[in-house]
């Protein structure tokens, strides 16, 4: 019985196992990984040189260099840095912040987990970059009750300044006269 239990149990790991690697790394129709920032921070020497497809949002600002750019994908956990011709960087609208939801690339890319050029840094250098879902404006509107807490608390702390510095100055004053004896 026991034996049954414990082969039941390594067929379902099996099973789970086959089910994640078949989600962490889908291929294109010409046959070029799709994969995840996590696959390439976890498994970076697997993917060393290799020509990768990477979708996520363009947050941040895009940093020109001469013919090149600067511009960071962030995907599910992660973010990287993508080396990117300049041209393709005209094709983002939106870029993530605050006041924005950035476009959602797919960039075509070569993987480098230490690049020598850039001093060890870990990027990916583009080749190409289509936009998936383009950005938009993300309004962010004030909670009333936000609002009202701030205001509640600026009175009270108001209050307190006032008790603070005015409720001394009487007591002095009170002290004076009883000092005269009135």
């Amino acid at each position: 019985m026991r034996f049954k239990k414990i082969i039941i149990v390594f067929i379902l790991l099996l099973i789970s196992a086959a089910g994640v690697s078949a989600q962490q790394s889908t291929k294109n129709d010409a046959g070029i990984p799709v994969v995840m920032i996590r696959d390439l921070v976890m498994r970076s020497a697997i993917y060393e040189g290799r020509t990768v497809i990477l979708r996520g949002e363009v947050i941040g600002d895009i940093m020109p260099r001469g013919q090149f750019a600067w511009i960071n994908i962030q995907g599910q956990y992660n973010e990287i840095g993508v080396w990117i011709p300049l041209e393709l960087t005209k094709r983002i609208t939106y870029k993530g912040n605050y006041r924005f939801k950035g476009d959602r690339v797919e960039v075509l890319g070569i993987f480098k987990h230490a690049d020598e050029e850039f001093g060890g840094e870990f990027c990916l250098r583009a080749i190409d970059l289509k936009i998936i879902q383009p950005g938009f404006p993300s309004p962010h509107q004030q909670s009333p009750i936000k609002k009202h807490i701030v205001w509640s608390l600026f009175w009270f702390t108001l209050c307190l300044l006032v008790i603070r510095f005015l409720v001394p100055r009487v007591r002095k004053k009170k002290d004076e006269k009883n000092d005269m004896g009135f």
